[in-house]
């Protein structure tokens, strides 16, 4: 066995796709695995992309059908035929009917003064790249898991504080969940739907009546004295109603449509504080004239 077959066999099998060209960029040897990868990619004759194949004219039809990677491919080989650079590498992604492919092209000249031929491999990082997205993604809901967890903790330490003197003789002593637990859960029912509703608006960009829901149910704490304590205590409640019924992102849009949701209700409910005290005043100012 002569050295050029011995290497020849070596290459064959190589599980790396590998192409030799010469200087003009003509493929004068391709091993097994760069045929089967072609085979498998739906190549029915192979003279167009291996032995004999020009394989700028291969890369360069690439790019005409608008692959993304294909024209730096093309100018990093011409780069290195050239001898204005001594290497090119890029990663690029091959879809097949089966999945999409991730692979490694590195470009290297064979010796000799430019133009010079080419030795291209072709490896596979499929299964690296698949490893890397799916510990990016866990590490991801981890990330989002911590910030969910951590907003949920300030959320209950909001609504555990103990009302003020003062709050407690404009709001009432005793908190609704406590006065009026049969009420309390109908409004954290209701209030659940409004969030499900406001999660659904930004989702599917439908219209929900969220205004009337949170008018009616500021007007129910309205009419028990209700104050902050007990809307952050509805709110609470039902983001834990709704974020045991909910998978994935979805807990994420959950917890941002709840805070502009919770300050709406708050605003509505001090709003008919306010109507209610400035018709007190006017009252009393009538009385007095």
């Amino acid at each position: 066995m002569t050295d050029r077959d011995l290497l020849q066999s070596i290459l064959a099998v190589l599980p790396m796709q590998v192409v030799v060209t010469d200087s003009n960029g003509t493929i004068v040897y391709a091993n097994t695995a760069w045929d089967d990868a072609a085979r498998a990619a739906g190549v029915q004759n192979l003279g167009k992309v291996s032995v004999g194949a020009n394989y700028l004219t291969v890369v360069a039809r690439s790019a005409e059908s608008g692959e993304p990677e294909a024209a730096g491919s093309l100018l990093g080989l011409q780069s290195v035929i050239s001898g204005a650079s001594d290497y090119f590498d890029i990663e690029y992604s091959c879809s097949r009917p089966d999945k999409a492919y991730w692979y490694i092209m590195r470009v290297v000249p064979l010796t000799g003064e430019p133009p010079r031929g080419l030795v291209i491999t072709h490896t596979d990082v499929t299964h690296s790249r698949q490893d890397m997205a799916s510990m990016f993604t866990d590490r991801q809901a981890a990330e989002r898991q911590g910030r969910q967890d951590r907003e949920m903790d300030s959320l209950e330490a909001i609504s555990s504080q103990r009302s003020t003197s003062v709050a407690a003789a404009i709001y009432g002593k005793v908190p609704v969940r406590e006065a009026d637990p049969a009420l309390f859960g109908a409004l954290v029912n209701r209030y659940g739907q409004a969030l499900h509703n406001a999660v659904e608006q930004r989702t599917y960009r439908v219209q929900n009546s969220l205004d009337d829901d949170l008018r009616e149910i500021a007007q129910r704490l309205r009419f028990q004295n209700a104050g902050p304590r007990d809307v952050m205590d509805i709110h609470v409640a039902a983001i834990k109603g709704e974020l045991k019924r909910t998978n994935g992102g979805g807990k994420t849009f959950l917890l941002e449509e709840s805070r502009p949701l919770v300050l709406r209700l708050m605003g509505n409910l001090l709003s008919l504080y306010r109507l209610e005290a400035i018709a007190s005043r006017q009252s009393f100012a009538s009385r007095e004239s």
